[in-house]
């Protein structure tokens, strides 16, 4: 009987490892697809004020990047939806 209940915890734990790897998996992909990236290196000069849970539309301006003697728009594009 020990033996049943010892194999039956370790079947719960891999299944519950499985579903935790794939919510792992899912969580990158969401942070991946929320990055906002720019093309060069730079200062940000953020033009609005962004809390949490703002939701911006896509192509919103969101600032300006300083790099060296030029200035480049920075836009939100979401990934999902391209």
């Amino acid at each position: 009987m020990n033996v049943f209940v010892d194999i039956q915890k370790i079947n719960f734990n891999i299944q519950e490892k499985k579903e935790l790897e794939e919510n792992k998996k899912q969580i990158e992909h969401n942070i991946e697809i929320c990055t906002v990236k720019a093309p060069v290196d730079g200062k940000l000069n953020i033009n609005i004020n962004l809390g949490q849970g703002y939701i911006l539309q896509h192509s919103e301006i969101i600032g300006i990047i300083a790099h060296n003697s030029n200035t480049y728009k920075v836009d939100y594009t979401n990934k999902r939806y391209r």
